[in-house]
């Protein structure tokens, strides 16, 4: 299965949605799992998980999306050995991630994978059970357009405003009209009138509607590069009533997911209950987990 992450409007919490839903659903089951930034490294999700000296060394070395991109013009099969020599091991067995492009311009990163594209994905799919790959906000993009080619399902990053949410249901551009869509809203603030449910209610729009919560303590952890272990850890005991928010949240984003593919076997369901069980517990919400 290939989740792809977009929005239409830069600066709407994709990337944060992307990383969050990808860590958790590693952490909630036995998959291996593939997290691509198919944009500029130099912005880019890896910069969550790296600290600059990392990134320094990886943009010197041959490595992710710019490795795979020169490799699938010598053979356009490129093997499970090449996504592990050219991806960096996030969560053991279960998440590798690679890197996005050294290539800041937007206009070579675009001429240089607007046939490399559809090759990597096409390929990590055979390799991985989940690939999410990140994208812009772009829809002038050869990239864009072959990413979405090859996505099962689009997650689409909105900003929490009754309007915008009205004129995207409405106008739907082509590209993922005839795709398995799940509407997310980023930087969601829980206090707010206009909820994910009185937008859903509003519009009488018949999916749910999901949220990333803002939640001040990922933010931190995605700029001090250990949102890898901030997941852990919430994962094992929330320590706040805004991580368990956050927490249940993205849950439910990834719960969706697993019910979208049929490969999935019964290891997600019971992990995902363990651990929100547990997450209850710490809350005192349960007595037994």
């Amino acid at each position: 299965m290939q989740v792809a992450f977009w929005s239409p409007f830069s600066g709407t919490g994709s990337t944060v949605s992307c990383i969050a839903t990808s860590l958790l659903y590693s952490l909630s089951g036995g998959r291996r799992c593939l997290l691509l930034d198919m944009q500029s490294a130099e912005y880019g999700l890896e910069t969550a998980f790296f600290e600059e000296k990392r990134l320094e060394k990886l943009s010197s070395l041959e490595y992710g999306i710019d490795s795979l991109d020169r490799l699938s013009i010598v053979d356009p099969e490129i093997g499970k050995s090449e996504f592990e020599c050219y991806s960096n091991e996030i969560i053991k067995n279960r998440l590798d991630l690679v890197v996005g492009s050294n290539k800041i311009s937007g206009s070579l990163f675009n001429d240089c994978f607007k046939k490399s594209a559809a090759k990597i994905l096409k390929n990590a799919k055979k390799y991985y059970d989940t690939v999410f790959v990140d994208i812009n906000s772009s829809l002038q993009s050869k990239i864009t357009e072959n990413v979405f080619d090859n996505s099962d399902i689009v997650v689409i990053t909105l900003p929490q405003n009754e309007r915008i949410f009205a004129d995207f249901i409405k106008n739907k551009c082509k590209l993922i009209e005839n795709k398995e869509l799940v509407l997310v809203i980023g930087r969601y603030d829980i206090d707010s009138k206009f909820s994910k449910e009185y937008i859903k209610h509003s519009l009488q729009y018949a999916d749910a509607i999901y949220s990333i919560p803002y939640n001040t303590g990922l933010f931190d952890a995605i700029n001090e590069h250990k949102v890898k272990n901030y997941f852990i850890n919430i994962s094992k005991a929330a320590k706040s009533e805004k991580d368990e928010i956050l927490f249940l949240q993205v849950s439910e984003i990834v719960d969706r997911l697993i019910s979208m593919n049929n490969d999935i076997n019964e290891i997600y369901t019971s992990d995902c209950q363990r651990i929100f069980l547990k997450l209850k517990k710490a809350f005192g919400g349960i007595e037994n987990a």
